[in-house]
């Protein structure tokens, strides 16, 4: 019989070098350390050592591709994700964030306004900016 296998990516639980404590480092994580105690554990580094990867690509890694040659961008990805179909060679997918600005200052308040908004306020953002110039 094959041994089980579980990878368990700790997707975002990095922090910046030269902080005192890590996040990681004051959680309680009773579930991960009973991993760890029965598990063979390590580091890998998806991309290189010393190179902090996206989401994207370091998943691209660890699932056997080289994000060199593979990575197109999440725009595809996420367009396929919807349903868009991409013709190659004639269509490109970009991927962007909604934000909110001070009209005044044209300082970003929030880069992430997506993630409040309903399906519907969506889909009409998107359609006031599509065909944009």
């Amino acid at each position: 019989m094959r041994p089980k296998l579980l990878v368990l990516v700790l997707d975002g639980a990095a922090d910046s070098p030269g902080i005192e404590k890590t996040s990681l480092s004051v959680a309680r994580t009773p579930g991960l350390d009973e991993l760890a105690q029965h598990a063979y554990a390590g580091f890998h580094y998806p991309i290189g050592p010393g190179k902090a990867p996206e989401s994207d690509t370091a998943v691209l890694s660890l699932l056997g591709y080289d994000p060199e040659k593979y990575y197109t961008g999440r725009g595809p990805l996420e367009a396929l994700g919807i349903n868009v179909q991409i013709k190659e060679g004639y269509e490109v997918a970009f991927r962007a964030n909604f934000a909110t600005i001070d009209e005044s200052t044209l300082e970003i308040i929030d880069r992430r306004v997506g993630r409040s908004l309903k399906t519907e306020e969506a889909r009409e953002l998107a359609k006031a900016v599509d065909g944009m110039q």
